[in-house]
């Protein structure tokens, strides 16, 4: 036992920082020992590597689609805040101008006048007690409602459902 740790000598593997211990006293750049040792279990260390590879592969192609979902989205959302905005200014525009429309309409509308000269230049008078007809009216909306409005569905999530909102603007 003591000779062969006087015959140990200490090396460094390539690519590593630990030490790999020669006891027959030659010195080797590779550690040629294990791999002959091991040669059965390198089928398996294979095996689970590609296993492996393959698995943060698959991890890695499912986050970048995650990642492309989410910028999708995002960008629909920043598009329709966009066009939700540019609307907002358009209709405060068109709602000034109409202010502005009505209240000219005001200024320039007199009853007064508009009586006086219905009366003399037009003939209108005023009708007489027989004249009038009262119609009795049922106290019904203004709208007309012809059937039954459905409310909307639940839809299940599905992957279909997903890849159709991603490729919808595409």
């Amino acid at each position: 036992m003591a000779r062969k740790q006087r015959h140990i000598r200490e090396k460094y593997v390539v690519g590593s920082s630990a030490l790999a211990y020669d006891y027959t006293g030659e010195v080797n750049n590779e550690v040629k020992a294990d791999k002959q040792s091991d040669s059965g279990n390198t089928t398996n260390t294979n095996k689970v590597n590609l296993w492996h590879t393959v698995a943060v592969i698959t991890v890695v192609l499912l986050m970048m689609l995650v990642c492309v979902m989410m910028l999708k989205t995002q960008f629909t959302v920043a598009n329709t805040s966009e066009k939700t905005i540019k609307l907002k200014h358009e209709l405060t525009a068109v709602r000034r101008e109409n202010a502005h429309l009505e209240s000219i309409i005001q200024s320039n509308l007199d009853l007064v006048e508009i009586k006086r000269l219905a009366m003399e230049d037009y003939g209108m008078v005023y009708p007489s007690e027989d004249e009038v007809i009262q119609i009795a009216t049922e106290a019904s909306s203004y709208t007309v409602q012809y059937g039954e409005i459905e409310s909307p569905s639940k839809e299940r999530i599905s992957i279909g459902n997903v890849l159709a909102f991603m490729t919808r603007g595409w």
